[in-house]
């Protein structure tokens, strides 16, 4: 008698993958990811300034839909089950993203053939999703002088210097570096100038009157499905991590 999935008389052996030296350290700086943008064609740009700000994954940005987007309110929003790890994420449309924006509204667009079309894709190529940008990518960053180096001697394979997904990690390191708001509506808002030790206002020396407290965002604004991920997690862990060094 069969089973399903078949049994197996012998335990196999499957040989583990060495995890050396497998941690990326690659991240753009504002000069290097100007020259590689510049190099691109049109149509990947946006994708890759979006990408820089906001350090979405690139299945996020490729596959992001005009109806995730809240132009009136300023927000994208991305439910659950519509990201990779299935949670949800809202971002503030902000900053550089409002120009950004303002320029991919322009959705009727010319296909190929000469058609008109309406894109439903936030970022696309004459109305088609991009799919492949592995050589458009790789020609940029060679006309940028970023050169290919052999990540495995054994095999001999080679790898660009810079890869797209890098702008993920550089997202991450900016936001930690400006000390970041952690509110998800205001992620990509310009700084305050006033500084973050007076967020608050005390009140006058013998003064009964009350605390100025920090404005709200509009309760009508709150994600219902989470937040974005990139601006907690490492980025959190990494902040209380320099705290606790300068308190030393």
């Amino acid at each position: 008698m069969q089973s399903k999935p078949p049994r197996v008389t012998s335990k196999p052996t499957i040989r583990r993958l060495s995890e050396t030296n497998n941690v990326r350290k690659e991240f753009f700086e504002p000069a290097e990811f100007a020259a590689v943008v510049s190099a691109l064609p049109e149509y990947l740009q946006d994708v890759a300034r979006s990408a820089y700000l906001t350090g979405w994954r690139r299945g996020d940005m490729l596959g992001l839909r005009w109806t995730a987007v809240d132009m009136e309110r300023g927000v994208i929003r991305l439910y659950r089950g519509e990201t990779k790890n299935d949670e949800g994420r809202t971002l503030a449309i902000a900053g550089p993203l409002i120009e950004i924006m303002a320029r991919r509204e322009a959705r009727l667009v010319e296909r190929r053939d000469g058609e008109p079309v309406v894109a439903d894709l936030v970022f696309h190529n004459r109305g088609q999703r991009i799919v492949d940008y592995r050589r458009a990518w790789a020609k940029a960053c060679k006309a940028a002088g970023f050169l290919y180096r052999v990540v495995n001697e054994k095999t001999g394979r080679r790898e660009l210097g810079r890869r797209m997904h890098d702008l993920r990690r550089t997202a991450a390191r900016d936001r930690v570096e400006r000390v970041v708001d952690f509110n998800p509506l205001r992620a990509l808002a310009p700084p305050s100038p006033r500084p973050r030790s007076q967020a608050i206002t005390p009140p006058a020396p013998h003064s009964a009157a009350p605390l100025e407290p920090q404005a709200q965002p509009d309760e009508r604004d709150a994600p219902d499905a989470g937040i974005d991920y990139m601006s907690l997690g490492g980025a959190r862990r990494a902040l209380d991590r320099m705290r606790g060094r300068r308190s030393r």
